[in-house]
């Protein structure tokens, strides 16, 4: 199971086969990466469209997530591009009146991404950068050069093709459009964004549906990251 407390324990169990090194101990200055939520109303003609998520335990449902990761795509992308909207105005709202001056924005599905970044471009927010499993390698070279060089203000990339071997650490505050149902790969992208060459901490807001099925999945997914965190 997941449980925060029992982590000094697996640690205990871990000690004699495994040299840990972490971040804490490397660079104790560092403060964790900060996750919150951001809740938000999509359309009122969208619906949750989510099914089968009847668990009796969190737990459960965690275990069915992982082993389960496409399922349910098509519901899945329809709760992403709901979600677009709200988070294409948070950060233009954030941009335009100085709060950020560059952000990430991570998520699984390929459409929804497109969507938020033509929905950033349409704003003014030029460019938004996108990167996918598709996205040629010169291609992330170049994205990752000109996003540390500051001239491209937002990337918005999947989780998995933007969750190695690449720096985002311009950036201190970034966003979740959905995370993934392997809660590892999530916080392996959320490092993304840190350097220890930089003082800000590093903070995410994860973009969930209040009430919806939408919301229990990534409050569960987010457990899991944090407690991942307190390993790393």
């Amino acid at each position: 199971g997941t449980n925060m407390g029992r982590i000094p324990e697996l640690r205990a169990l871990l000690a004699p086969i495994m040299l840990r090194r972490t971040r804490k101990e490397v660079a104790p200055e560092m403060d964790d990466i900060g996750f919150e939520f951001l809740p938000v109303e999509p359309p009122a003609s969208r619906w949750d469209v989510l099914h089968g998520m009847e668990f009796k335990s969190d737990e459960q449902m965690l275990a069915w997530l992982e082993a389960n990761r496409n399922a349910d795509r098509e519901d899945r992308i329809e709760v992403a591009l709901a979600k677009v909207p709200a988070l294409v105005e948070e950060i233009v709202f954030a941009i335009e009146n100085g709060l950020l001056k560059q952000t990430v924005v991570f998520g699984w599905h390929t459409e929804p991404l497109i969507k938020l970044a033509q929905g950033l471009v349409e704003r003014g927010v030029v460019p938004a950068a996108v990167i996918t499993g598709s996205t040629p390698l010169i291609q992330r070279e170049h994205v990752q050069r000109e996003f540390r060089e500051g001239r491209i203000p937002v990337v918005v990339a999947n989780i998995l093709a933007a969750g190695t071997a690449i720096d985002l650490s311009a950036a201190s505050h970034g966003y979740f459009l959905e995370l993934d149902w392997v809660p590892g790969n999530n916080m392996q992208a959320a490092n993304r964004l840190v350097s220890m060459e930089k003082k800000e901490p590093v903070t995410f807001d994860v973009v969930t549906w209040p009430g919806s099925t939408d919301d229990r999945v990534q409050r569960v997914l987010m457990r899991r990251v944090k407690e991942i965190n307190q390993l790393i």
